[in-house]
């Protein structure tokens, strides 16, 4: 049986993602916890084959949060909801520190569905807006880099 925990500080989005947790994996043991209580969680219990973690409106400050869930999670799969207009340039640290996929609370359904699936199987998962703004921003800077090399 698969377990699943699902890390959340917003009350809001949190009914919805459990029901659409419980539809896709009806026989999945899920837990909610806040983003505070998740390392003290994963210290005392088994540990998930999946993590969801929908932080509150920014992942400002949860970084140092973040690694220590990943370090707790064993051979956990993590999909972080993140917007990049919120986070930035700091998803790519969120990837290079073992998020499996990336993915816009604003997404469609299918897209919710498709990376829970995606990221569930072990393969990586980004939403197309993510990432087409994490290509554009790239592209920005690989021209400002090269227009300043220019310039000297």
């Amino acid at each position: 049986m698969r377990t699943i925990l699902f890390i959340t500080d917003d009350g809001h989005a949190s009914k919805d993602m459990v029901t659409l947790l419980r539809d896709l994996f009806a026989l999945a043991t899920i837990y909610q916890v806040n983003g505070k209580r998740a390392s003290r969680y994963l210290e005392s219990n088994t540990k998930p084959d999946l993590i969801v973690y929908m932080p509150g409106l920014t992942l400002d400050g949860l970084r140092d949060r973040f690694f220590r869930i990943k370090a707790l999670a064993g051979r956990a799969r993590i999909l972080l909801y993140a917007e990049f207009e919120l986070a930035g340039p700091s998803l790519f640290d969120y990837l290079a520190a073992g998020a499996n996929g990336l993915l816009s609370k604003t997404s469609s359904m299918a897209e919710h569905h498709r990376a829970l699936d995606t990221v569930m199987r072990g393969d990586s998962f980004v939403d197309d807006a993510t990432k087409r703004r994490m290509l554009m921003w790239n592209r920005q800077q690989l021209a400002e880099w090269k227009s300043n090399i220019m310039t000297r």
